[in-house]
């Protein structure tokens, strides 16, 4: 199978991007013990679970490509910095959605 313009290379090197960007943003918003705090501390406030609270930010995201769709631009982040959030979020409830699962297992 033909590779087209090395997808897969720039594929893991979004991931390696996404990484970075968790790292650092995790010792901004999270604490020394845990990197989720913000996102455990918004659900908590809201009452529901940490990884439904990521989807109100997911839906966050999806709003601003709306917006990029329909204006053809954005003010503040880009089109790109909204991708990697959006797929950041999606993996940090993905996280969460297993913390939760595994927590009901163990019940």
């Amino acid at each position: 199978m033909e590779n087209k313009g090395g997808g897969s290379e720039k594929f893991l090197a979004i991931l390696d991007d996404i990484r970075q960007i968790h790292l650092s943003k995790s010792s901004d918003y999270g604490s020394q013990t845990d990197p989720l705090a913000n996102v455990r501390a918004g659900a908590d406030f809201i009452g529901v679970e940490p990884w439904r609270a990521c989807l109100v930010r997911v839906a966050d995201k999806i709003q601003r490509l709306k917006t990029f769709c329909r204006d053809g631009k954005l003010t503040c982040d880009t089109v790109e910095d909204t991708f990697l959030d959006l797929a950041s979020y999606s993996i940090l409830a993905l996280v969460l959605f297993r913390e939760t699962s595994e927590e009901k297992e163990t019940l």
